[in-house]
């Protein structure tokens, strides 16, 4: 079980199970009782994200010969077909009106962040430095006025950093380094922080601007997600 993804309302999550022996997307309410499957189709139902609203869901799903991106219902049924490239489109991550999804392709060779409509129409790549960029996070809200997308991306010496890039001009600011690899990224609902995995073990929390950090969890762990807000900021 990986993956995980909360509703806009925190009730529930989307994650990714091989409990019946294929990787198929399933959601479990978080007060407890029984998960359902949402999509079991052949072969991936992966990286399921639910649009700010709640109104539908951003899947990768490979039942059609190549990792792709749709939209489904919230029952799972499919919606549209967002990418179609021999390359692999994954990751996706909505922007906080749901009118954009930030998604990770290598559809030039190696994995990059791009981001399209929700429509699927003007698909374009946003990292233009670095060779294997990935994990797009979309900040809920703007950070000082800009639209802040924060990834993982790996150095010229092969270490894994958190990073952020401005969805509108393209400026991108490294927010971990000399600190040990960091990778997967998830933003509080306040967009003031950024929760991540660690090779220095368990999850820390760091400003945006990544002057300030602190470890919240020591365990072992894989891909946190933080959850929406409840209550005032």
């Amino acid at each position: 079980n990986y993956l995980p993804s909360w509703a806009p309302k925190g009730d529930g999550l989307l994650y990714t199970s091989f409990v019946r022996g294929a990787p198929d997307l399933w959601l479990i309410p978080t007060a407890g009782g029984r998960p359902r499957r949402i999509s079991t189709r052949p072969g991936m139902n992966t990286g399921g994200v639910y649009a700010p609203d709640g109104s539908h869901i951003a899947a990768t799903l490979s039942f059609e010969g190549n990792a792709e991106i749709y939209l489904l219902t919230n029952n799972g049924d499919v919606m549209k077909r967002l990418t179609n490239n021999p390359g692999i489109d994954s990751s996706p991550t909505f922007s906080p009106d749901g009118s954009q999804i930030a998604f990770v392709s290598d559809r030039y060779g190696s994995p990059q962040i791009w981001a399209m409509a929700t429509s699927g129409a003007g698909q374009k790549r946003l990292t233009l430095k670095g060779s294997y960029n990935q994990e797009p996070a979309w900040a809920p809200k703007l950070v000082n006025g800009q639209s802040l997308i924060a990834f993982t991306g790996r150095d010229e010496r092969g270490s894994y950093d958190i990073f952020t890039i401005n969805a509108g001009t393209g400026e991108t600011v490294r927010v971990t380094e000399g600190k040990g690899g960091g990778t997967h990224p998830t933003w509080a609902p306040t967009a003031r922080a950024i929760a991540y995995k660690s090779n220095r073990g368990g999850i820390w929390v760091t400003t945006a601007d990544g002057k300030s950090e602190r470890q919240v969890y020591r365990g072992s762990v894989e891909t946190p997600s933080w959850g929406p807000q409840r209550g005032p900021n």
